[in-house]
C-alpha cells in the first residue's frame, strides 16, 4: 500500500514537473544537441588558416611584439586577450573590443576575420539560447522582466526538474511485475508496438539508457547556475583568487613578455594560453587585481583551463596549481564544465552527451504524447 502511495505520488509528480518544465528542458537539450560539437563543426566548415613563415628557422613573435603590431592596424580598438598556440604552424587569436575575434599570425603579428562568421553567429545564439534563453542583457531598454538573470533562473531551475525527473523516472521504469519478460519490454525499443503502446515503450527506453548521462549533465550545469550547488558537490574547494598587494601610486604593470615568459617557466607542456591583458581603468590606471592566464596542456585532460594568477605590478606568480597535483574534489570541480559538455572524453564524450541531448527530447516529446493521451481519455468523474 506504502508502495503503491509512493509510485502514484512520483507519476503524478513526475508528470506535472515534465509539463510545466518541458519546453524550456528542451530547449536547453536541443541547443546542447547543436553545441556539441560546434568546435568540430567551425574547424571542418572554415578552417583556420596556415601562418606565413618567413623562414624554417624563424621563430614566433613575443606577445609584446604582436599586442604592438594589432595596435598598428587596430588602433582605435582594445585588445581584451590573446589566445597563444604552442604549435608555430597555428595561427594565434586575438580578441578585440570592437572587431571581436580575429586571427593573429605568429610571426608577423598581421590580422584577418575568420571565415563563415554566420555559422560562428549560429552557435553563438545557440549558447545564448541554452545559458539564458537568448534574454536581452540587464542594462538593455526594456529588460525589467525579462532578462538574462530571469532566464539565467529559468533554466537553471529547469535543470534542476530534469535532475528530479531522472532519479523518479528511474523509480517508476521499475515494473510492477519484476520478470524477464517485463524488463525486455522497458530496456528495447518494441518494433510491434504502435500509438500509446509505442510511446510508453520508447519512454521507458531512452530514459533508462540515457539515465546516467543525463544525471552527470544536469548536476554538472546545476554546478554551473548556482554557486551553492556547486558548494555542495565541490566542500572544501576554494577557487577564489588571491588578493594582489595595493601597488605604489606610481606603479606601473609589468611586461606582458615577462609575464608570458614566467608561464611558460611555471607550465613547460603548455599546448596554447588564454593571455588576458591587464585591464585599465577610465582614467587609465590599472585595476588591482590578479592577472590571470589560463594553460591548456598537451596531457589529459586537454580541455581544462590551469589558471596561473600573477601580480600584474611586480610579475610575481600568486597561486597555480596543476592538474596532476590537484585533490580529487579541486580536479572534479576544475572538470566540471569539461563533464557537462563532454569535451572531458574528446570525441566519444561529445557524442555521449548529444546522444543524452536527443533522448531527451525523445523523452519531453514521448512524455507529452503519453500525458495528451491521458488527460484525452479520461473520465471527468475519475479521480485517480
Amino acid at each position: 500500500m506504502i508502495r503503491r502511495r509512493v509510485r502514484t505520488f512520483l507519476f503524478w509528480s513526475h508528470l506535472v514537473l515534465g509539463l510545466t518544465s518541458g519546453l524550456v528542458i528542451g530547449v536547453v537539450a536541443l541547443t546542447g544537441a547543436v553545441l556539441a560539437f560546434e568546435d568540430e563543426i567551425v574547424e571542418l566548415a572554415a578552417p583556420a588558416p596556415r601562418p606565413s613563415r618567413p623562414a624554417p628557422a624563424a621563430t614566433p613573435l613575443k606577445p609584446e611584439a604582436l599586442i604592438r603590431r594589432i595596435t598598428l592596424e587596430h588602433p582605435e580598438d582594445q585588445i581584451t586577450r590573446l589566445r597563444l598556440s604552442a604549435d608555430p604552424g597555428r595561427m594565434h587569436t586575438a580578441f578585440l573590443r570592437q572587431a571581436g575575434t580575429l586571427w593573429l599570425d605568429p610571426f608577423t603579428g598581421a590580422t584577418q576575420p575568420p571565415a563563415s562568421s554566420g555559422l560562428r553567429a549560429f552557435f553563438s545564439f545557440n549558447l545564448d539560447l541554452h545559458r539564458w534563453l537568448a534574454a536581452p542583457r540587464e542594462e538593455s531598454a526594456g529588460s525589467r522582466f525579462w532578462n538574462r538573470t530571469v532566464g539565467r533562473g529559468l533554466v537553471g531551475w529547469s535543470t534542476g526538474i530534469l535532475v528530479v525527473l531522472t532519479v523518479s523516472g528511474l523509480f517508476l521504469w521499475w515494473p510492477r511485475t519484476p520478470g524477464r519478460r517485463a524488463f525486455r519490454l522497458i530496456l528495447r525499443p518494441q518494433k510491434s508496438f504502435t500509438g500509446r503502446l509505442r510511446h510508453w515503450n520508447r519512454h521507458h527506453v531512452y530514459g533508462f539508457w540515457s539515465a546516467v548521462p543525463i544525471l552527470a549533465i544536469g548536476l554538472t550545469g546545476l554546478a554551473l547556475a548556482f554557486p551553492a550547488v556547486k558548494g555542495a558537490l565541490y566542500p572544501a574547494v576554494d577557487d577564489t583568487a588571491p588578493a594582489v598587494p595595493p601597488p605604489a601610486s606610481t606603479a606601473a604593470v609589468v611586461s606582458v613578455d615577462v609575464i608570458f615568459d614566467r608561464v611558460v617557466a611555471a607550465e613547460p607542456d603548455w599546448a596554447s594560453l588564454l593571455f588576458y591583458l591587464p585591464r585599465q581603468n577610465r582614467d587609465g590606471s590599472y585595476v588591482v587585481r590578479p592577472l590571470t592566464i589560463y594553460a591548456y596542456t598537451r596531457s589529459w585532460p586537454s580541455t581544462v583551463a590551469n589558471p596561473l594568477r600573477f601580480d600584474p605590478f611586480t610579475g610575481d606568480l600568486l597561486d597555480y596549481q596543476p592538474f596532476y597535483a590537484k585533490s580529487f574534489l579541486s580536479a572534479a570541480h576544475a572538470l566540471n564544465r569539461d563533464v557537462h559538455t563532454g569535451a572531458a572524453f574528446g570525441w566519444a564524450g561529445k557524442a555521449v552527451t548529444f546522444a543524452a541531448c536527443v533522448a531527451t527530447l525523445v523523452l519531453i516529446y514521448t512524455g507529452f504524447a503519453l500525458s495528451f493521451r491521458r488527460f484525452k481519455r479520461r473520465p471527468s468523474n475519475q479521480t485517480s
